[in-house]
């Protein structure tokens, strides 16, 4: 529930020695952004029934822990998981849009277990539609890990464009390309945003790349 991440997030604030304003603008939120959480649990905030993927992740990087951890109190805490054996939380996503977690319907997110990967902060994504179907069909699953963050020519990525996120391939230049690998036409390269971050590089699906 809601509580329980925002009691590891305090235990994580006075273990660091950061203030909640400072760990959310640490976080790239917005300075009330735990306080917010806090007011939420007490029952006078609105965002009462959850934490969408994006702050999570945001919050777990700012705190060096696991998002597994933040999210459900179990795994390791820290973000630097082993290089074999790996288990890691299982998110549903959809190939545009903010997924959001409940709470109250559950107590953190399923985990899948998985053979050996680098160390890494990872999660797993279940991928909804057809835009990457060639690497990732829909229902595939994909493992990412937040700690690779810088661009690499035809890498595959999850991208955060304007808190939306899409699973695309890295196309570099002049004017960095976000490009499908699909069997559908329809779907074209985007140009990446100004905006624009990478949430993580995604390194398997049914094989490694």
């Amino acid at each position: 529930m809601l509580k329980d991440i925002l009691r590891r997030i305090e235990q994580r604030l006075a273990e660091m020695g950061l203030t909640p304003a400072g760990a959310s603008k640490r976080a790239g939120l917005n300075p009330d952004f735990i306080r917010d959480l806090r007011r939420a649990v007490d029952g006078r905030g609105v965002a009462r029934h959850g934490l969408t993927l994006l702050p999570a992740i945001s919050l777990a990087r700012a705190l060096d822990v696991s998002v597994e951890w933040l999210a459900s109190g179990s795994g390791q805490k820290e973000s630097q998981q082993g290089p074999s054996g790996t288990v890691v939380p299982l998110i549903s996503w959809v190939a545009a849009g903010q997924p959001s977690i409940s709470y109250e319907e559950q107590q953190g997110w399923p985990l899948i277990a998985t053979g050996s990967l680098p160390h890494g902060n990872w999660i797993a994504l279940e991928v909804r539609g057809d835009s990457m179907d060639r690497v990732a069909p829909d229902g595939s699953i994909i493992f990412v890990n937040l700690k690779e963050r810088e661009p690499v020519e035809r890498g595959l990525f999850i991208f955060d464009i304007n808190s939306e996120t899409t699973f695309k391939q890295w196309r570099g230049g002049d004017a960095p390309q976000l490009a499908p690998i699909s069997t559908n036409p329809e779907h074209l390269s985007m140009q990446m945003p100004k905006s624009g971050k990478i949430i993580g590089r995604v390194r398997r699906t049914t094989r490694d790349w």
